[in-house]
Parts: C-alpha cells; structure tokens; sequence
C-alpha cells in the first residue's frame, strides 16, 4: 500500500451519527480537547504496528489538556513515506483561502485553523487505520457558521470485533498519551518505530 495514495480523499470505514445515546457528550473545552487528544494517541498506538511515527515534541507548557500531538511524518518501507504535518498545514491553507473567499474574516479564519489541524489529522489517522481492518462508530458534530465538520470514534472495531468504547479510547489513549510525551526525542523529534510493543502494553489486541 502506497501512503501517498491515501492521501487525497477521507475513506475511512464508519457508521455515523448525529446523535446517540452510546456517545457521551464532552460538553466543556478541556473535555473535548482532551478527548480528541486521547483518540489521537490510541490511534497512533494501532498505527505504529504497521508504520514508523516522526512526532515533534509537544509543548511542556500544555498544562491545561492533554497535548494533541503533532505528526512530523508517517514512513512504511524505504520508498514510502509522508511528510503529514506539510501535508496537513497545506490542508489547512486551502481551506482558509476558500473562507476567506466566503468573506470570512481573517482573524476568525486563522482562529479556526487549530481545529481544522486536528480534524484533519484524526481523519488521516483513521483512514489509514481503515486499511489494516478497522472501523468506527462516529458522531458528527456540526460545524458553525461553515466550520468543517468532525467525526468523533466513541467505537472501534476491528474484523468485526468491538475492540474499544468510549471509555477505553479515553482512559487506555490518555495512558499512551502522557507515555509519548515521555519517550526520549532527538533533534525535538519523537520517533516510534514499526512493530514497537511500546505503546501497547496496556492494550489487548
């Protein structure tokens, strides 16, 4: 499988959901910043089986949620690789250009930008993930004013098999997230290697 083929469109296996009573609802900033953040690590986690991560190193300062971490690039086999944080940051400009064009202001635009980052990245995740058996159950939260929507996983499955709820994609992706942040980095970068149980000790796959 070619990266680079993933690329250019969101495929991912999922059953959506604007509204269920299996999704429990994060109704404050820290809960849903903490919750995109907790799905981020677990899906890196199950990536890191099948790719080499680049992470780079998330702020110490971030003390108030957990940090949304920050894809330098994604690498599986010597000729296939993806720079995701260029690929990402040209997402995220052709999206602000296209509001801009809607008259949009641009102060509202650039402050949109940090979520649109991390959609963008959770979506790529779970494509790619999609690849290798997985499926979601999401919710779609509803975009204002012309803010991109989001899928939020509150299931995995994997061959059919229910391998995490909500409560797990946050309690086992928090324990992986505060165990990334704390792996030794070189140069500012965080690397995971393919195949590495590091992150999975806590996990029953």
């Amino acid at each position: 499988m070619k990266i680079i083929n993933q690329m250019n469109m969101i495929h991912y296996r999922r059953e959506t959901h604007k509204k269920t009573s299996e999704y429990k609802c994060c109704y404050s900033f820290k809960e849903n910043r903490d919750y995109q953040s907790e799905q981020e690590s677990l899906f890196l986690a199950l990536l890191s089986q099948e790719f080499t991560i680049k992470l780079i190193c998330p702020n110490k300062r971030c003390v108030v949620t957990l940090p949304f971490l920050r894809i330098l690039e994604i690498q599986r086999g010597t000729d296939d690789c993806v720079a995701v944080n260029d690929w990402v940051n040209n997402r995220i400009n052709e999206r602000l250009k296209e509001e801009l064009s809607q008259g949009v202001s641009r102060k509202t635009a650039q402050r949109r930008s940090e979520n649109y980052k991390i959609t963008e990245t959770l979506h790529l995740i779970m494509d790619l993930l999609s690849e290798f058996g997985y499926f979601f159950q999401t919710r779609t939260t509803t975009g204002k004013k012309g803010m991109c929507k989001i899928d939020i996983a509150y299931k995995v499955f994997n061959k059919n098999k229910l391998m995490f709820d909500q409560e797990s994609i946050s309690r086992i992706g928090s324990a992986i997230n505060k165990k990334i942040i704390s792996l030794p980095s070189e140069n500012g970068i965080i690397t995971i290697k393919k195949g590495s149980l590091e992150l999975l000790q806590n996990i029953s796959l």
